[in-house]
Order: structure tokens, then C-alpha cells, then sequence
């Protein structure tokens, strides 16, 4: 099979694109033709995509109708298309694609799949703006500021009908976790493939009795709640003061975090790691205690989360969106209320002084983590592809 990919980023900003690589990779090992479409953004010697168009111009009023419409995605995809002749075009984060990346494949069957927030699905639609549209720490419509109101309303306006209108005829939906299924079944959505959603598995690392490291590794954005991990690390050292806090991943809320950091007087508590590889981020998983995932937005499925389990460490995350698929409350971690420090510290601090506990969720966690393999993932992808590629079936002749 012809199989062409579109997504937003071509370099490894995370666990979509990271994915993306490894299904690629075992796609083609397993006989088929792959091509990857992104944009440029961030371009750099890891970029991974075959082909790429311009992101969006920054400000001014070119960047309101490239949001809505990137025309060089347009250009870039229909060529790509002609070119390579895929049997399937599967699109991914459609932020940077745009309606006109899913019009310019069509004639071809296509499959969206939807990872996360997506500008075309109502429910979600707002945590696809960014931080600084809300006034404080709530993401609901009422703390939207002015310009904050604006972009919503904008989004809602005229990039949905853009998007709704390129999603006609769209052969398939896939979602990756029971909560996303379940959001775009209530929105009308349909066909809604379900596919687990994979990582490349960890061998079990046994836990170091005397770890006292909580570890989280994903985006520096506001969403993913870290500013309440390192306030939970503060009510944490006052029980366990030789407590520390490794964060590795970047993003846009970073400085905010390093400046809570120096006012709680964390400074030696508290290590920024950085854009780390799969390896590097099992390391870190390997020499922790227990891994958060205190995010506040409906994460769709939680990748990193799996990744802490297949190594065999106890995650307290966050009770929001796909955590529910893989996360069970005292048996392979904890789940909290999100954004309640309280809650959170408390969790933490069950799995720091417990050896005994920690060492029992966290065999649990490796055996728990086992059904969520990258190759499983592949596969049910393929699966999708081949029913909406395949022709359907001729009608039985009638006897009278």
C-alpha cells in the first residue's frame, strides 16, 4: 500500500510526531510505500518529513487567513499527491495543514486521525488557544480575555465552517482513546475507528530503593499542569526534603516554570533537562521513584504516561480525558483531581515513603503497559487503511 502521512510538525515536538517516525519506519520494513508531509517549522537536520510547506507567516493579517488557509500546504499535498499516487492519505495535527492540506487530497480516500485537540471539534476547540487568550489559571470560556474572545470566535467563525466543509467525504475517523471515540461519536462524527495508541515498549528496570526523584517529561505548556507539580514539590520537601523534581521537554510556558522555581526557593530541588530522546527519557523514568502527569486540559490518551509504565514505575496523573484507558487507580498508579495541589502532594508522598507500594504498582505498570505497542498501533492503522482503500463488496445478483 501507498500511504501518505500530513501532519503539523516534522521534528520530534512529541508523542504524535515521535510516533509518526516509528510507524513509518515499521510500515516500510513491513513491504509499504510511506511518504510524510509537514510543515517547515523549527527546520533542522532531525526534520523527518519527505516533504514540507511553509508554516503560516507570523502576525499581520497574512497570518489570519493562512490559519485558516495554508495555500503552500494546499500546493505542497495536491503535488505530493499526483506524484506519489497514494492509496490513503492519513492527516494528523491539522493546525498548521489546514483545510486546504484535507481539499487538496481529495479524489483520494482519506483518514483523519485525531490526537488531540482539533480546531473542528467543538468540545475541544478551546484548548486549542493558547495560554495567554485566558486570564489566570482556568481554561473556561468565562476567563477568556478581549483578544482571548476574539481568537475564539475566529476560530469558531472561520476556520471550523473551513475545516467542517473540507471534512465532506472523509472516508474515516481513527481515535486513540475510548474518550476521544466518545467525543466525536456525540459530535456526529462517522466512522470512528478505535486504535490503541502505542510507544515503543521499555524493558522493566527494577526501582532503586533509594530514589527520591519524581520525574515528568513532556511540553512546558501551561495545559499540562507543571506549575502545580512544582507547587506539590514545595508541600512535598516539608515530609521528604531530600525530594527532587526532574522535568525534561520544552515549550512555551518554560521561563514562567524557572522563575516559580527561584521564588519557592527550589532551585536545588529542581532540574530542567531539557528536549530528551525515547532513551534518554527512559533513563529518567528508570532512576525515578514515581512519574507525574499533572495535567489540567483532557489529555486524549497520555503517551508519556505509558512510557513510565512500560519501564515499571508508578505514575500519579491527573483523572482527565484517555488517562482512564491506561491508568488504574491503586493497582499500576494513583489518579488525582487535576489542578489540586493538595491532592497531588499527598499521592506523591504515598509512593515516596511506601518502597513496598511503589515497588508493587510498578510491576503492575510494566505489565499493564504491555498492550499498548507501537507495532499493535501500526497495525490497527493498516487495518483502517486497507477497509477504506479496499473496494466494497459487489451486490449479490437477485433471483426472482
Amino acid at each position: 500500500m501507498r500511504i501518505m502521512f500530513v501532519t503539523s510538525a516534522g521534528w520530534p515536538e512529541g508523542g504524535v510526531e515521535t510516533g509518526l517516525q516509528e510507524i513509518k519506519k515499521l510500515l516500510v520494513e513491513e513491504g509499504h510505500e510511506v511518504m510524510l508531509v509537514a510543515s517547515d517549522r523549527r527546520w533542522s537536520p532531525d526534520h523527518f518529513s519527505d516533504r514540507t510547506f511553509r508554516q503560516p507567516t507570523t502576525g499581520g493579517w497574512r497570518r489570519l487567513i493562512q490559519h485558516a488557509w495554508n495555500h503552500s500546504a494546499f500546493t505542497t499535498v495536491r503535488a505530493s499527491v499526483r506524484e506519489f499516487a497514494p492509496d490513503v492519505v492519513s492527516f494528523h495535527v491539522l493546525g498548521e495543514p489546514t483545510a486546504a492540506a484535507l481539499v487538496a487530497a481529495r479524489g483520494v480516500p482519506r483518514v483523519v486521525c485525531v490526537h488531540g485537540p482539533e480546531i473542528y471539534v467543538k468540545r475541544l476547540l478551546p484548548w486549542c488557544l493558547p495560554r495567554t487568550d485566558f486570564r489566570g489559571d482556568s481554561y473556561a470560556l468565562s476567563s477568556l480575555s478581549a483578544l482571548g474572545w476574539v481568537h475564539y470566535v475566529y476560530l469558531r467563525a472561520v476556520c471550523k465552517p473551513l475545516l467542517e466543509l473540507a471534512l465532506r467525504g472523509v472516508s474515516a475517523f481513527v481515535a486513540f482513546s475510548t474518550y476521544t471515540q466518545g467525543v466525536l461519536q456525540e459530535e456526529g462524527r462517522s466512522p470512528v475507528g478505535r486504535v490503541n495508541n502505542g510507544i515503543r515498549l521499555n524493558g522493566f528496570r527494577p526501582l532503586t530503593p533509594e530514589s527520591t526523584t519524581i520525574a515528568y517529561a513532556g511540553r512546558l505548556e501551561k495545559v499540562k499542569g507543571v506549575h502545580y507539580l512544582i507547587r506539590a514539590l514545595a508541600h512535598v520537601r516539608r515530609s521528604f526534603p531530600e525530594v527532587h523534581l526532574e522535568i525534561a521537554g520544552t515549550g512555551s510556558y518554560q521561563e514562567d516554570l524557572v522563575r516559580m522555581v527561584e521564588d519557592l526557593g527550589l532551585g536545588e530541588h529542581v532540574r530542567f533537562l531539557g528536549q530528551l530522546d525515547l532513551d534518554g527519557v527512559a533513563d529518567l523514568y528508570a532512576r525515578s521513584r514515581v512519574v507525574a502527569m499533572p495535567s489540567v486540559w483532557p489529555e486524549t490518551f497520555g503517551k508519556a504516561g505509558v512510557e513510565a509504565l512500560s519501564v515499571g514505575r508508578p505514575v500519579v496523573a491527573s483523572g482527565v480525558g484517555g488517562v482512564f484507558d491506561w491508568l488504574e487507580h491503586e493497582v499500576n498508579g494513583l489518579i488525582v483531581e487535576p489542578g489540586d495541589v493538595e491532592d497531588l502532594s499527598e499521592a506523591l508522598l504515598r509512593v515516596l515513603a511506601d518502597a513496598s507500594l511503589a515497588e508493587r504498582l510498578g510491576i503492575a505498570a510494566h505489565r499493564s503497559a504491555q498492550r499498548f505497542s507501537i507495532d499493535e498501533e501500526a497495525r490497527g492503522l493498516v487495518g483502517v487503511f486497507a477497509d477504506v482503500v479496499r473496494p466494497p463488496a459487489p451486490h449479490a445478483a437477485r433471483h426472482d
